[in-house]
């Protein structure tokens, strides 16, 4: 039944999508190149959330499908607020795309640690004591402010994954 009412805005709003996603896949393999050569943090930051707002109106559109209008709207409101980041970061440069990935950095660290805490009593992996200390580390050296701007932690940098338990 919803199918039949919104079948052709559904439609409409995936083709929409799929541009954006395409669009942005296609800008992002033409200017990474010169964004990293120049460490443009703005290009790498914006093109992280375009990915975010992207993955997002997917989730959107599955939701309308299956009739969950209010869950939608939820998804919707995380999609502007992507959207509200990277503007507020193209228009106040590097020095704030810098601390949003700073940010992020930190957010990393946390969930890193309760997900570590918490592991065995979720039957998941856990971290490497290696990984965990070299994560520790780095943010700790950011935070007393010995660490140099390039080698500051970030989520895309440090690439701690977990190990498996024996």
């Amino acid at each position: 039944m919803i199918a039949e009412y919104w079948g052709e805005a559904f439609d409409l709003y995936e083709v929409l999508w799929r541009v954006a996603h395409e669009a942005g896949e296609e800008f992002g393999r033409t200017h990474a190149s010169d964004a990293a050569d120049e460490g443009d943090l703005v290009f790498y930051v914006l093109v992280r959330l375009h990915a975010r707002a992207c993955r997002v109106a997917g989730e959107v559109l599955t939701l309308l499908r299956a009739g969950y209008g209010q869950g939608a709207h939820a998804r919707w409101r995380a999609m502007h607020e992507s959207v509200v980041v990277a503007e507020f970061i193209r228009r106040h440069g590097q020095a704030t795309a810098e601390r949003y990935l700073e940010h992020e950095a930190v957010e990393s660290w946390r969930a890193l640690h309760e997900a570590q805490e918490h592991a065995s009593a979720l039957d998941m992996d856990d971290f490497s004591p290696a990984d965990v200390e070299a994560f520790d580390a780095e943010v700790a050296d950011w935070r007393v402010g010995t660490a140099r701007a390039s080698s500051r932690p970030t989520a895309g940098r440090l690439r701690i994954s977990p190990t498996s338990r024996a």
